[in-house]
């Protein structure tokens, strides 16, 4: 898997102006691929080599389109183990603010957020916080934001 990503896969992303996807969460799957990996070698211990994808896959998505998904989630956490605070963070921040603006416009080419779903990735990601005793303004203020609509 490994080296398929690194050599050959070309990733088709949900927010390409060139090309289309066979569905609107590809995006959470190339974004679990990526994970996979990371967690595989976390999980032996390969900390440094676990950062390496989990870095790959955040600077892929450096874009508003991030995906909606436990596994990005999980993909800052392990950045925060590996001390990448900043990176994490900028990827927990972007999360909270794709769920936001799902929730509040729905799309039929998007995952559609109910306010349960919106509050689910909320307390993922209130939870990697947590977990990592950081805090983060711009993700209190989407919180705030959901909980007042």
């Amino acid at each position: 898997t490994e080296n398929y990503l690194a050599k050959e896969f070309i990733p088709t992303f949900s927010f390409s102006n060139t090309s289309i996807t066979l569905a609107n969460d590809f995006d959470a799957a190339i974004m679990e691929v990526y994970y996979l990996v990371a967690a595989q070698h976390q999980e032996k211990g390969r900390l440094a080599e676990a950062a390496k994808w989990a870095e790959k896959v955040a600077d892929l998505f450096d874009t508003p389109a991030l995906p909606v998904s436990p596994n990005t989630s999980r993909v800052a956490g392990i950045l925060l183990e590996a001390g990448k605070t900043e990176k994490s963070l900028r990827l927990l921040e972007g999360l909270a603010e794709r769920v936001l603006a799902l929730y509040r416009k729905t799309s039929a080419t998007d995952l559609i957020l109910t306010l349960d779903h919106a509050q689910y990735y909320l307390d993922l990601i209130k939870v990697v916080l947590k977990k990592n005793n950081l805090e983060s303004k711009k993700i209190d203020e989407v919180i705030k934001s959901i909980e007042n609509e």
